[in-house]
């Protein structure tokens, strides 16, 4: 018989998936009376930037959920986007403390307020929608939220790569599923970070997935209409993509390794299989600098990465070789051995400590 913390799992997903039926059926109807709410109960208040004589080129929509009041990584990352010529539209999906804008507003243009309806894709539909109702035509558009870490370092270069891009639609992270191919028309986007460019913004598939985008706070529906849904219909309407980080991206990286660094990637690797850590400990006993055991030690990731989040999974070789400074801090079991790797690394000397505050954050995520 499964574990009882299993059984109510199961029993709760399928709830959601019941009353999603329910909100598909009612929900296309009730959008515009959710979008007419959702407009007298937003706030609206200005930031540093509330100056600017001609509406901002390079906007960041960077939604935030922090019930206890904006953490102190909230402002680094703000900091950081503004730093890289960035508006900043903070889209809070509580209220905001006084003092907690006060602290902010040097880094943010706008501070959006409204309720947690529709989660993060509730969020980021109410900033593109207040963007078309000020006539802001966006050069740039960012689009992220606070389920990652970010920067862990403070010369991170994503936001320039991304920029830089040939392609038209980016995101930091593509998934796809084991055994199909990185290519720009395959799987989906990771909800946490997305550029649009100008010629996206103004895609009839953009504005048509925004304009009909149906908020709710059904999880189910959520995930299945905002990350699995979002990237997907830009796929299908051909805008040239690009994921900066991929599972196929990451093994071609890791193919041209040496004996040492691999050995280095499985010592600080996260495994929930057994299987996998078991391996990993008789690889790392038995290492040798030798072909054979490159081949093994190169079979065993790929096994891993093909089952599981490879960021999470290999935070070593993910931080100092493809230079990824972001990391998740959902509470996953993944993502809990993961950060008690990267603290050990850190530790160790062989990967960069964060800044102060983020690390102290990434340190408490793992004891609460």
């Amino acid at each position: 018989m499964p574990p009882i913390w299993k059984i109510k799992r199961e029993l709760s997903r399928v709830a959601e998936q019941l009353h999603a039926l329910y909100e598909i059926a009612t929900h296309p109807i009730r959008q515009p009376w959710i979008e007419k709410k959702s407009d007298k109960t937003m706030r609206i208040s200005e930031g540093h930037s509330n100056e600017l004589d001609v509406p901002p080129q390079k906007i960041a929509l960077f939604l935030v959920y922090q019930l206890n009041g904006l953490s102190a990584s909230t402002e680094i990352t703000c900091r950081h986007l503004a730093s890289q010529g960035y508006a900043v539209m903070l889209i809070a999906n509580h209220a905001i403390t006084e003092k907690d804008k006060a602290r902010m507003s040097s880094f943010v243009w706008r501070f959006i307020e409204r309720s947690n309806h529709g989660y993060d894709f509730g969020g980021y539909k109410d900033g593109i929608r207040l963007l078309w109702q000020w006539k802001i035509d966006p050069q740039h558009l960012i689009i992220l939220n606070d389920s990652i870490w970010f920067p862990l370092d403070s010369n991170c270069a994503l936001i320039k790569q991304m920029e830089q891009s040939t392609e038209q639609f980016v995101g930091a992270k593509r998934h796809t599923l084991s055994g199909i191919p990185d290519h720009e028309f395959q799987g989906f986007f990771e909800s946490y970070f997305f550029l649009i460019k100008h010629s996206t913004w103004t895609h009839p598939a953009f504005i048509h997935y925004w304009k009909n985008y149906t908020s709710t706070s059904n999880k189910y529906l959520t995930v299945r209409r905002g990350e699995r849904g979002f990237s997907p219909a830009m796929f299908e309407a051909q805008i040239p993509s690009e994921g900066i980080f991929s599972r196929d991206r990451f093994m071609d990286v890791m193919s041209r390794q040496d004996p040492e660094i691999l050995k280095k990637t499985l010592f600080y690797g996260a495994y929930t299989e057994i299987d996998f850590e078991n391996r990993s400990v008789q690889l790392i006993r038995e290492f040798q600098a030798t072909a054979q055991w490159v081949q093994a030690a190169l079979l065993l990731i790929n096994d891993v990465v093909n089952r599981r989040n490879f960021i999470s999974s290999f935070c070593y070789p993910c931080i100092r070789l493809l230079k990824i400074s972001l990391m998740k801090k959902n509470k996953g079991q993944l993502q809990l051995l993961m950060r008690r790797q990267f603290i050990r690394a850190v530790e160790s000397g062989d990967l960069p400590k964060p800044d102060t505050a983020t690390y102290q954050e990434i340190q408490t995520s793992i004891t609460e």
